[in-house]
């Protein structure tokens, strides 16, 4: 197993002449590479700070900030042009694969290497509204929930689960030892609340939260859509996961996590 340095380390000797390529250009584009490759490693796609996207005429703004793709760093003060394209919902985004052009718009979701800033509505001629901004993707570390609600699943059946720490939510998952039988399915809901109130449903959508069919494979993972109520849990606030259906005849064994980030 051979050690590797970062690409074009310099080695100079005695007299050697100055090089501005080989020995200042070029080392410093190995390190930048090598600090990318390493964040990359280490940190998920995410916005740390700012990043906040604005309707401007035909442009979607995007303000200062920073945010990582791919272990490469965005400060944003950019826009994204709508001329030119069809109708359609938009999701603004940073594609990590273009490094001349990369605050970009497109109608399909973005995927691995392309971080969700914001999405807006475009009438295809001279019109943004409906601006979603809080679709942006916040943070770049991981800080998972998870709960197990052990014994045959029933509706009501819940956990509270104390916030330590200011979290943004990327999705919710479950899983059963035995999915049920009959017909039916199982389906988890997530609410959001300070003290005193079990708080609010992180999905407005119902059709987003996780649910696991009672045909399913047992040990199947269910993820959900994305959470479209307030995903951004504050610390001293707390998360209930509750079962909301079951099979008709219940399944058993429910673990329930809620992928999160710390923002």
């Amino acid at each position: 197993m051979s050690y590797e340095e970062f690409a074009s380390k310099p080695s100079v000797s005695n007299g050697d002449a100055l090089n501005p390529t080989t020995q200042i250009n070029n080392p410093a584009q190995g390190m930048q590479d090598e600090l990318e490759l390493r964040a990359g490693d280490v940190l998920l796609d995410g916005v740390v700070s700012g990043m906040a996207c604005t309707i401007d005429g035909t442009e979607i703004d995007i303000a200062a900030g920073r945010a990582y793709v791919s272990g490469k760093r965005y400060s944003g003060g950019a826009s994204a042009e709508f001329v030119g394209k069809g109708s359609g919902t938009y999701y603004v985004y940073i594609d990590g694969a273009d490094d001349e052009t990369p605050y970009k718009a497109k109608t399909s979701s973005p995927t691995s290497g392309e971080l969700t800033l914001c999405i807006v509505d475009w009438d295809g001629t001279d019109t943004l509204s409906d601006l979603d901004d809080d679709a942006k993707v916040l943070g770049v570390e991981a800080s998972d929930v998870d709960v197990a609600l052990p014994g045959t699943a029933a509706v009501g059946v819940h956990a509270v689960i104390p916030v330590t720490r200011d979290l943004w939510i990327e999705s919710v998952q479950i899983a059963m030892s035995d999915n049920g039988d009959t017909s039916g399915a199982t389906t988890v809901d997530a609410h959001l609340g300070a003290n005193g109130s079990k708080g609010d449903s992180i999905f407005t959508t119902q059709a987003n939260r996780p649910s696991l069919a009672y045909d399913t494979a047992d040990y199947t993972v269910a993820v959900s859509g994305a959470p479209d109520g307030d995903r951004k849990p504050d610390a001293g606030e707390h998360l209930v996961a509750e079962v909301d259906e079951v099979a008709a005849t219940p399944g058993a064994d429910l673990t329930v996590v809620i992928k999160a980030r710390l923002r």
